[in-house]
Order: C-alpha cells, then sequence, then structure tokens
C-alpha cells in the first residue's frame, strides 16, 4: 500500500511513458508514493519540479543522473518499438505509468502535446507497470489517442533499473544520451524538456548504460488502494489525489527459504519485499541489529509503545502521512487487519513529520483504531530506509526485522507466515 502531490499538471510526464508496477506517485503535495513539498531531485533544476520522495530514494536517482540511461526492456509496444541507444540527439521522455495510478492517467494528455508539440526534437516513451493493470493497457492508450511510443515494462526490468518507487515515474534524457532528470513533477516536464531542446548534441560517442542496482518501489512506491507515496500540506497545492502512487503488488523474488537468503539478511523473508530479494539485500544491518526505538511526541488509540515490550506479537510498522492518499485510503483495511488478528498482532501507524499536526485529526475523521504516533523528524523514515508512502516493516515475535518494504498485497500473507513460525 503507498504514496502522492499537487497542482494541475500533476499528472503530466515528459517523453517517455513506462507503465509501473508499484504505486502512485511519491511524496509531494497531496501526490501514493507519495506528497509535500517536493525536494530537489536535480541540481541543475528548480526542487520544486521534482517529488519529495526522501533521501533514499533522491540518492538512487542522483546515482542514475549525467549516465547513459538503461535500456528499455518492453513487450507489446504500441507504435514503433524505440532503442534509446538510437535516440542520441532527441530529448527523449520517459513516463512509468499504469493504468491504475490517477496522476498517471491524468499526465498521459500532458505527454500526448508534448509529442505533438516537438514531434522533431522529443520522443516521449510510455512504460506500463508490468504486474497491474496490462490488460487495459491497449484499450487505455486507444481510448486517449496516444500517438507516441507505447510498451510494458518486461518483468519490471526498466523499472527495477530505473530505481522506480512511485508512479508516475518521468525520467528525461539529453540530446548527448545523458539522462539529466529522473522524477519529475509532470506539470515541469515541458519547461526541462524546452530548456534541454536549445542544448546542441554533442559530437556522438559511445558511452555504456548505467546498470544501476535493482530500486526498492515508494517510495513514490500505485493506485490508491495500492498506496503510493504522498507529501504534507506544506506541499505544493494539488488535489490530494494529485500525488504520484507506488504500485501495490510489485514483482518479488525468492522464496523465503535460507537458499535464497543473503549473508547478513538471512532472516528476511524476500519473497514478500517489494522488489524481492535485491531490495531484501539492502536491509542486511537492519535485520540483524537492534531496531531503532520508536520516539514520538504523540501517541493516540495507546500509551506509548516500545518494541522490546511487544516481542512475543509481530509487528507491523506502517510508515504513513497525512497529506498520502494511498495511505488514507488504506486505512479500512489495516484496521480490518488490526481486529482480525486480535492480540496476536499489534499495528502502529507511523505518522510522517510534514503534516502531522493534522495527525489527530485524521484519526478522527478517517477513524483509525490501531496506535499511531506522530514522528518528530525523519530519522527513524532514514533509518528503515522508507521509499514511498504507505511503506510497511513487519517484524517477529522475536523483535527480529523479517519483512522490510513489504509489497502491497502481501501485508496480510506476511503476518500469517509469522504467526505460524
Amino acid at each position: 500500500m503507498r504514496r502522492t502531490i499537487a497542482t494541475s499538471f500533476l499528472g503530466s510526464i515528459v517523453t517517455v511513458a513506462a507503465v509501473a508496477t508499484s504505486f502512485a506517485a511519491p511524496t509531494a503535495p497531496e501526490p501514493g508514493n507519495h506528497q509535500g513539498t517536493p525536494k530537489a531531485g536535480d541540481q541543475e533544476f528548480p526542487a520544486d519540479w521534482f517529488w519529495n520522495n526522501g533521501d533514499v530514494q533522491t540518492t538512487k536517482f542522483a546515482a542514475l543522473r549525467g549516465k547513459a540511461p538503461p535500456a528499455i526492456e518492453g513487450r507489446d509496444w504500441i507504435g514503433e518499438p524505440q532503442d534509446l541507444s538510437k535516440l542520441k540527439g532527441k530529448v527523449v521522455v520517459v513516463d512509468f505509468w499504469a493504468t491504475w495510478c490517477g496522476p498517471c492517467m491524468r499526465a498521459l494528455p500532458e505527454m500526448n502535446q508534448l509529442a505533438k508539440d516537438f514531434p522533431n526534437d522529443v520522443v516521449v516513451i510510455g512504460v506500463h507497470d508490468a504486474k497491474r493493470g496490462t490488460e487495459k493497457f491497449a484499450a487505455t492508450a486507444k481510448d486517449k489517442g496516444i500517438v507516441y511510443s507505447m510498451c510494458i515494462d518486461e518483468g519490471g526490468k526498466s523499472a527495477r533499473a530505473y530505481r522506480v518507487a512511485f508512479w508516475p515515474t518521468i525520467a528525461i534524457i539529453d540530446r548527448a544520451g545523458k539522462l539529466r532528470a529522473i522524477g519529475v513533477i509532470p506539470e515541469y516536464t515541458k519547461r526541462i524538456v524546452e530548456q534541454l531542446i536549445k542544448e546542441e548534441a554533442p559530437a556522438a560517442t559511445e558511452s555504456k548504460p548505467a546498470t544501476p542496482k535493482a530500486p526498492s518501489e515508494a517510495t513514490p512506491k500505485a493506485p490508491a488502494d495500492a498506496a503510493p507515496k504522498a507529501p504534507a500540506d506544506t506541499a505544493p497545492k494539488a488535489p490530494a489525489d494529485a500525488a504520484p502512487a507506488r504500485p501495490a503488488t510489485p514483482p518479488a523474488t525468492g522464496t523465503g527459504t535460507s537458499a535464497d537468503k543473503p549473508a547478513g539478511s538471512a532472516a528476511i523473508l524476500a519473497n514478500f519485499v517489494e522488489g524481492g530479494q535485491a531490495r531484501a539485500n539492502e536491509f542486511g544491518r537492519l535485520a540483524t541489529n537492534a531496531l531503532p526505538a520508536l520516539e514520538s511526541p504523540q501517541w493516540m488509540n495507546s500509551e506509548a509503545l516500545s518494541l522490546e515490550s511487544l516481542k512475543g506479537k509481530v509487528v507491523v510498522l506502517d510508515f504513513w502521512a497525512t497529506w498520502c492518499t494511498p495511505c488514507l485510503n488504506s486505512i479500512p483495511k489495516n484496521n480490518d487487519l488490526a481486529k482480525r488478528f486480535g492480540d496476536k498482532v499489534v499495528l502502529i501507524g507511523l505518522c510522517h513529520p510534514r503534516g502531522g499536526e493534522n495527525m489527530e485529526k485524521v484519526v478522527k475523521t478517517k477513524g483509525i483504531e490501531y496506535p499511531v504516533c506522530r514522528l518528530e523528524n525523519e530519522s527513524l523514515i532514514k533509518a528503515y530506509q522508507v521509499n514511498g508512502f504507505p511503506d510497511y516493516f513487519l517484524i517477529d515475535k522475536n523483535g527480529k526485522l523479517r519483512v522490510p518494504d513489504c509489497a502491497n498485497g502481501q501485508v496480510e500473507a506476511a503476518i500469517t507466515a509469522l504467526l505460524a513460525e
């Protein structure tokens, strides 16, 4: 379950549109993945042109900028199949999107107009999420009158290579074939494109595509019910559902058996992790060391809780935000999980500090019945390497982190597996 942002252009994305396997946009003003005031995703362009998806995701995107972008591995192309290595001299916009993602759908007309306005200078590519909504892919392209090339992400390979954690995720490549911006808010795509069009393409030189590690997933980290990531009301003004979102059911790899577990994270059940074994490998130290304490100045629906006092129960940590539409949409399901598992499971909602002043109001108006607390800063969010909202982390009865960044739709199954141990 995961994230969201704001303003009318909210859903637009630049040249290449890609369908995602996770949630809707990241942290930004009411954007699943989820959103608040966007942070500087790319230093050469204004910070508020990018989704604020947290320092972890910003760092992952930073590793891609200024390099040759990963290849797009797609299937079922609509329009001419595109090869990034053959598009030098053009500005390319890659739009990772999904039919289940509201912000993505609203951005399609903007992407289409971009392709029409700059037919000789810009190539837009839409990449659709590999896991969800593919059955509506072709019909959506036809109904929307899409004029640019689109494909379905082959096995989620492209989303992982681009470290997509929320939907839509827009990446922009310059005439020289270098990735210059990623995580762009749709409404600012055209501005960046217009700047890059003015640049001259340097003499052709060979450069190998970057091969980054698989992304974690919101952040962003999807349809409202899959909960994407989003920012607080201090973020840019826009409809709550305007933010990007994280996919609900990202690809999972591994079986959760010892054979699948890397050194340092042997206890992690990778088959429930959003992003599978590759993402699970990032939590080796957190899985083997003592977990950070839950420090909060405000608790509701419970006295202050500590992980130490909860040993003997399965604990579900839900990182959420008052400005995140996917988070709010997941509340009924969370209430149901808490009721059905009773005192065997404790679900705790950890509210993002941005917008935290609205936590009490949201708890009352949305009917949250499980314990929630307001985080005073982002230290715990960083410690758990949260990359989208909502983000779920499951701790076993011995107080060990067993399922970090649990995939949307897998929380109940993961709880059941830990209770059976």
